[in-house]
């Protein structure tokens, strides 16, 4: 080869070892555009490095596959499968680090206090983390257990692994109480029984005083959850749950649940409490009432006889 020609071509490729670092740094310290609209990015196991990056790149959401090829095997970045939510005024270095250490994209979703399995199975599904029908499977028998609270789930969980992280919750909340199964069967009834935090230990007295004395509970909304069960059609996501009892309801709905044809408490909780009515059945006011109601301001009005209730019934409801 001519000696000048190979001069030429050391010289390039000196050049080039020398100014490959430069563009790779100012590659990763940029972002494509200022566009923060965010953008699904799904990378599937054991999709290859070298295909993620050509995805990457396809997408405009990094410049340089060179660059980006460079910083994962240099770094020795082991990047994760999962669902992830990018943006292209993410600079290539931050992207990078975010796959390669997980961090999917997440959905959040608050399950209220007092909501049965089929509710929570359907917001889930609503919300797009998991299907109605696999949650309902892989939770089945968790009902009381799934704590009510604020989750920010993966997209790419299984039904399974939300139902694990649910009552992984329950554990770890109420971690210390000794909690018995009858004690969360209570709080399940006290949970759809209280308007307000203040009276959640007074109902549970009320139970409590019941139970000891071997009287039925005769709390409608046993009735209500037996009614349900009883009424409602797997996979009817517009059920509605929960609704008030119509005339006839206690002496017409029959099954193991009502605490109106049943003594002691129901088989299993009838919805998935929170904390205050956790603490309430463990330790239920001291006092002598078997009844109470609510008034129409949301006012509780006890009663120790059977004649007591129904003077509350004719002064606070009128009836």
């Amino acid at each position: 080869m001519n000696k000048k020609i190979l001069l030429i071509i050391l010289g390039l490729a000196v050049i080039g070892a020398v100014s490959l670092p430069f563009y790779v740094v100012r590659e990763l310290n940029h972002s494509v555009s200022s566009n923060h609209r965010l953008t699904d990015f799904v990378v599937s196991d054991g999709e290859t490095t070298s295909a993620i990056g050509s995805r990457l790149v396809e997408q405009k959401l990094i410049n340089s596959k060179l660059s980006f090829l460079v910083y994962v095997y240099s770094r020795n970045k082991k990047i994760q499968s999962g669902n992830y939510e990018l943006s292209a005024d993410m600079s290539e270095k931050n992207l990078i680090d975010t796959i390669s250490v997980g961090q999917t994209k997440t959905i959040r979703v608050t399950i209220p206090e007092g909501w049965r399995l089929e509710q929570i199975a359907a917001r889930l599904e609503a919300k797009k983390v998991v299907k109605y029908d696999d949650f309902i499977q892989a939770a089945k028998g968790s009902e009381g257990y799934l704590f009510p609270d604020t989750y920010d789930f993966r997209t790419d969980l299984t039904a399974a692994a939300v139902a694990r992280m649910m009552t992984a919750n329950f554990d770890k909340r109420t971690i210390g109480s000794n909690l018995a199964k009858n004690d969360i069967i209570l709080a399940s009834i006290i949970e759809r029984e209280a308007e307000n935090d203040a009276d959640r230990a007074g109902i549970a007295g009320v139970f409590a005083n019941r139970l000891k004395i071997n009287m039925k509970l005769q709390s409608d909304v046993t009735v209500i959850y037996q009614r349900d069960n009883n009424n409602y059609r797997t996979g009817d996501q517009s059920f509605q749950f929960w609704q008030k009892l119509a005339s006839g309801d206690i002496t017409r709905v029959t099954g193991s649940y009502s605490t109106y044809q049943n003594a002691g408490l129901p088989p299993g909780p009838i919805c998935n409490p929170g904390l205050k009515s956790l603490e309430a059945a463990q330790n239920p006011a001291e006092h002598g009432y078997l009844y109470f109601l609510y008034g129409p301001k949301g006012d509780i009005h006890y009663a120790s006889s059977q004649a007591q209730q129904d003077q509350n019934a004719q002064k606070y409801l009128g009836y």
